[in-house]
């Protein structure tokens, strides 16, 4: 079969070289090279993780040396004015690399992830009376949700954001999306009629990348991977590393930041908390090396507070932990209990449970044979439940059913 993965974002993995997409967009696309398929990737640029080969080719849209003298001068241009201009010629970047790939090659498939641009590519899959498949790990109408304000925020989007919403809705053929959280969004908020169109389909994980190395594990390292959003609640996290510091002093934290712009901000709460001792922050770490960062931790967390927020978290990265047999201790917010099983392969603590948390930590550290049960169980429950071997399975199933 032949796919045509597109990527309707400018400049997507220029902006975002590591993190989730990373994670979902390499994971996809190595599991249906492995599987026989031929993928097209269109694009403005690369991942970091997938080469060229003879099955895995690259297609960029058109306008872009253009867009990427705008992009690379942003900084000197009004920011209503480089808005416009580069969203205008990506517009037509997708109409005309689009209409002319579909005369010229034929595909069995479009597979495209969800953005403000979406819409255009899948009116031209449609057009072409090819099938469709659009992924959605979260809905535009909740992207202003990344941030403190609950439901009010929602009368605030523009029409245009939430017309683009609906149009790529309409267009595709299938929507893949990554919660039942974010399926009821866009059945709440959006509109119930795609209903039937919605697959329910939780995020994968490379379990050949990340596996247990034994001979990297060391003592009283507790790590965690995040972006380190609002909603990770930094000086609550603080408060828990305190609570664990006060009671085992040989405890070291390692911060693994997805997002430099942090680092000013979370190193001088680090260093207002007094833990400069207890804390090692590292940002921006490629994929590639992320096994090996977090196998130096014994254990591994997720701490979220949503303060209220619609909890639309489906992390990644607590499937990455459970992939390289780390015991876990989560908060229970969002849909993290797709995966995490409380006293099976993890444990789970209630929203603003500081001193919850910090007993979890050190009930890990304490008994080391249940931690390693922990371990274990979320091993095989990453590889018989959560591979992207699986992912893909499940929406390529659904395909042959359209």
């Amino acid at each position: 079969m032949r796919i045509l993965y597109v990527i309707s974002n400018p400049f997507y993995y220029t902006l975002s070289p590591i993190g989730g997409s990373i994670s979902s967009g390499t994971g996809v696309i190595k599991s249906l090279d492995k599987k026989g398929h031929k993928i097209d990737i269109l694009s403005d640029d690369k991942l970091p993780t997938i080469k060229g080969s003879e099955s895995i080719n690259y297609i960029f849209f058109k306008n872009l040396l253009i867009r990427k003298f705008l992009f690379e001068n942003k900084k000197i241009i009004p920011f209503r004015i480089y808005n416009f201009l580069n969203n205008s010629l990506f517009k037509l970047s997708i109409r005309f690399t689009m209409s002319a790939l579909l005369r010229k090659q034929k595909y069995d498939l479009v597979y495209i992830r969800a953005s403000h641009f979406a819409y255009l590519a899948l009116y031209f899959a449609k057009n072409s009376n090819l099938k469709s498949i659009l992924e959605v790990n979260k809905p535009l109408s909740m992207q202003s949700f990344n941030r403190k304000g609950g439901f009010s925020n929602l009368k605030r989007d523009s029409v245009k954001k939430i017309s683009s919403e609906i149009k790529q809705y309409e267009y595709s053929d299938l929507i893949s999306i990554d919660s039942k959280l974010r399926s009821k969004w866009i059945l709440k908020f959006v509109d119930k009629k795609f209903k039937n169109k919605i697959l329910i389909n939780h995020n994968g994980v490379d379990q050949d990348l990340f596996f247990p190395s034994e001979s990297s594990i060391r003592s009283n390292i507790v790590g965690m991977a995040s972006s380190f959003r609002w909603y990770n609640d930094i000086d609550e996290l603080m408060n828990i590393i305190h609570r664990v510091i006060n009671r085992k002093k040989e405890v070291i934290f390692k911060l693994f930041i997805g997002d430099r712009s942090k680092k000013i901000e979370i190193d001088s709460k680090i260093e207002s908390y007094g833990l400069k001792d207890s804390i090692v922050s590292e940002y921006e770490i490629p994929l590639n090396k992320m096994p090996e960062k977090m196998s130096e931790c014994n254990i591994l967390i997720s701490h979220f507070n949503f303060h209220g927020v619609w909890p639309h978290i489906c992390s990644i990265k607590h499937l990455e932990y459970m992939a390289l047999s780390k015991p876990v201790v989560a908060t229970n917010a969002g849909e993290v209990n797709f995966a995490i099983k409380h006293g099976h392969n993890g444990i789970l603590v209630n929203e603003g449970d500081e001193n919850g948390f910090a007993n979890a930590i050190i009930k890990l550290l304490d008994n080391k044979k249940f931690a390693t049960k922990l371990g274990i169980n979320g091993r095989k429950d990453v590889i018989n439940n959560h591979t992207w071997d699986k992912h893909v399975d499940k929406f390529m199933d659904s395909y042959e059913n359209l």
